[in-house]
């Protein structure tokens, strides 16, 4: 009996392990690749993919470059796609694998970055050196999904910069999307350079001088650029060569210094001695911000991984590590690349880098700095490929796996990581609008698990063609789920009247969550049923408004003189209606442009409708006069 009972026990003690192990973050995942691991020889240099991205159905895009020997043989910027398990797409260029020469002479491409637009481009960016002019350029290079490059951008999808005058080394290191669409590039031209282009590839004369922020003082370097919620930009990079330290630096949204950060715009963190470069950066939800990178140690003769948190002010935040900074141990004289810096969705983050050139490496660090010693082995997850490898970026996954990229040659790895907590709103409703007073309408907010620490996010209504303040009472604020439930309710009061009308919707979103990740349903409608009998438009009033964006937009509303309808079906005919709260026809224009405007001066104060007619589609929108 003994001898059963330690063999049952020995198993099942083994099948924990077991599946401790295939669930333990850090771990490869076997469902990648081969073994986690994936390896394509494209005739890169020894970096081999420089950069890498994550599209809206998952694929994985990576960027490099051809070897840049012999110098005066031009050599090719690589990009390949891959599906989720590894495999190249073949839908993307040919056979997976797009090659861009740019055709001019002697000269050389070294690729930095790339970024997915939200309409799924893919913008890159780098350094181009012509060796018959001797001259260096920022350059982007901008592709369509199928990996065609896209003529809309630049000239036939290319852009060069020379930032003069010469001679002058110029170098892309960094690129950011603003909001807008327009393009911050961020790198070296004798110092700290940054330059916004407009969506098409042009420089944005608005920004800064004619578009570029330079600084020739020194010979600092930006390697990492963020937006503020507030518009304002942060770049991470280094401060002068000789004694340099990480140097962050915030500007206004119109390219000046943000003098209320650091010190006249900048802050300037030195660690063990001559040198030291903040590689990456990463803007959190409360305003800080943590850079990473590496820095000379003089006394060991190495180099050491270093990290710093700064508050939104630019001072550091003694709160993490050691007064603010963190420095790892390396072995031998080798640099400990910090390639990239990936926070995750409860607050701890990936350093994708590598320690004695060795094999790819990441580390995960809890949110004080500290290591985390659930992570892989001690804090650390290594790849192991056939030669010694080095590891220059990553990205996340939305399922929380960990993506690291590197070199010689195109080789990939993917780590399982914490499977994330999602936030969601739980359906549409519809609440019956009432004749006076109010009536809740209350929306389900769940998460899919419970969570072991409290979930917080961002709502606010939305108006779609309901408007808050006349339909219903617009709120915003944060939802507190605590930790072990499941989910929370918002109220949102809807607006009893008498008015004749159609169903009127409005919107509920949800943004910025912290300790989870947005879920699909990250807003959702309220459809306003009225109930008010008698209205009619001798057509159907629109019920299929997104909830993103409306494509018909009425502005200002209220309105005082001028109405101004947009999203017109341009070069066909529209049949503009302004109608009054008892179905009265007051007014009917018809046009042909994207864009009219309806003089309502001498409307009385109160509720009206446009009803938009255009072939066989009708929509109807309210809007108030004041």
């Amino acid at each position: 009996m003994k001898t059963i009972l330690q063999k049952i026990f020995s198993t099942l003690g083994l099948s924990f392990i077991i599946s401790f192990a295939f669930a333990q973050p850090g771990t490869l995942d076997s469902s990648f690749g081969v073994n986690g691991k994936v390896t394509k020889n494209f005739g890169a240099d020894y970096t081999g993919i420089k950069a890498c991205a994550i599209q809206a159905d998952g694929k994985i895009i990576s960027v490099g470059n051809s070897d840049l020997s012999p110098w005066n043989v031009p050599n090719n910027l690589i990009l390949a796609q891959y599906l989720m398990n590894g495999n190249l797409d073949s839908a993307f260029g040919i056979n997976g694998k797009v090659t861009t020469t740019f055709n001019l002479g002697a000269s050389l491409i070294i690729a930095s970055t790339v970024l997915i637009q939200p309409d799924q481009k893919i913008l890159i960016g780098g350094s181009f050196f012509d060796s018959y002019s001797m001259t260096d350029h920022f350059v982007m290079a901008r592709y369509l999904t199928d990996g065609s490059l896209d003529s809309a951008f630049g000239v036939n999808g290319k852009v060069f910069t020379y930032i003069g005058p010469f001679p002058k080394e110029n170098s892309l290191r960094a690129l950011c999307l603003q909001q807008d669409g327009k393009i911050l590039a961020g790198g070296y031209s004798d110092g700290y350079c940054l330059i916004r282009y407009k969506s098409n590839g042009i420089i944005d004369s608005s920004f800064a001088i004619n578009g570029i922020f330079t600084n020739n003082s020194d010979e600092a370097l930006i390697c990492d650029i963020s937006i503020q919620n507030d518009g304002k930009i942060v770049t991470a990079g280094r401060s002068e060569y000789s004694t340099s330290g990480f140097q962050i630096v915030r500007h206004k949204p119109n390219g000046n210094l943000d003098s209320s950060f650091g010190i006249n715009g900048k802050t300037v963190t030195t660690f063990l001695g001559e040198f030291a470069q903040a590689q990456s950066l990463a803007l959190l939800n409360n305003g800080s911000s943590i850079a990473s990178g590496f820095s000379y140690n003089p006394d060991q003769n190495n180099y050491n991984m270093v990290l710093a948190k700064y508050k939104s002010t630019g001072a550091l935040d003694s709160s993490f590590g050691i007064n603010g900074k963190v420095i790892t141990n390396t072995v031998g004289n080798y640099i400990a690349y910090s390639g990239k810096l990936l926070v995750q969705w409860n607050g701890k983050f990936i350093v994708a880098g590598n320690i004695a050139a060795s094999n790819f490496i990441i580390s995960r660090f809890n949110e004080n700095g500290s290591i985390d010693s659930s992570f892989g082995a001690f804090g650390k997850a290594t790849a192991i490929f056939e030669v010694s490898t080095n590891t220059l970026s990553g990205t996340l996954q939305k399922d929380g796996k960990i993506i690291a990229v590197g070199g010689p040659d195109f080789r990939l790895a993917r780590f399982k990581g914490d499977e994330p907590i999602t936030v969601s709103i739980k359906k549409n409703i519809s609440i019956t609008e009432g004749n006076t007073g109010t009536t809740p309408a209350p929306f389900k907010v769940i998460l899919y698990k419970p969570a072991t620490t409290d979930v917080f996010v961002n709502y606010k209504t939305k108006n779609l063609n309901a408007i808050a303040g006349s339909d219903y009472t617009a709120v915003s604020g944060t939802l507190r789920i605590k930790a072990g439930k499941v989910s929370g309710n918002i109220i949102v009061n809807v607006l009893g009247d008498n008015t004749k009308e159609p169903n009127e919707r409005f919107a509920l979103v949800l943004s910025n969550p912290v300790n989870a990740i947005l879920g699909t349903l990250d807003s959702a409608t309220c459809t306003i049923k009225n109930d008010d009998p008698g209205f009619a438009f001798n057509a159907t009033s629109s019920e299929n408004i997104s909830v993103k964006d409306s494509f018909i937009k009425l502005y200002p509303n209220p309105v005082k003189d001028l109405l101004t309808i947009e999203g017109l079906q341009a070069n066909g005919k529209t049949i503009i209606s302004i109608i009054d709260g008892a179905g009265k026809v007051i007014a009917v224009n018809t046009t042909t442009a994207s864009v009219f405007t309806q003089n309502i001066k001498q409307l009385p104060a109160g509720s009206y409708f446009v009803k938009i007619e255009s072939g066989n589609k009708t929509e109807t929108l309210k809007f108030i006069k004041q």
